[in-house]
């Protein structure tokens, strides 16, 4: 896998997803669809689906930013991953059950055993459902 060697923006709510199959993977258990208006919308039809979009490459250093719209329902947690393949970790959960509160959580070499220290919860009082 090859890392991101400059400054990149990609706008899914312009173009839809980027088809190109060097850069993104994406992962369909649910539907993927755009429009310029709402952006990326990933739906779930049914228990078990889980659509996604994923980088084929790295991000070594730098910033991210993600604007996005969290899914509202009991089950449901809309996220931001990033996660290397040593499975280190950098996540933010949005649950569709609790509209006030993002959380958020960090693992090295996917030590899991325990978050206590490692993860929190952010109210988030402009959050939009």
């Amino acid at each position: 896998m090859q890392a991101l060697g400059s400054n990149a923006t990609f706008l899914f709510n312009k173009t839809g997803i980027p088809s190109n199959d060097k850069v993104w993977r994406k992962q369909n258990n649910g539907k993927i669809d755009w429009d310029e208006k709402g952006g990326a919308t990933f739906q779930i039809e049914r228990s078990g689906d889980a659509p996604m979009v994923q980088s084929k490459f790295y991000m070594l250093f730098g910033r991210l930013e993600v604007i996005m719209k969290a899914a509202k329902g009991q089950g449901i947690v809309s996220s931001a991953i990033l996660q290397s393949e040593a499975l280190d970790e950098i996540d933010w959960e949005f649950l569709g059950s609790n509209t006030t509160y993002a959380m958020t959580n960090y693992f090295g070499k996917g030590n899991v055993c325990s978050a206590s220290g490692r993860s929190g919860s952010e109210t988030v009082a402009d959050f939009v459902y």
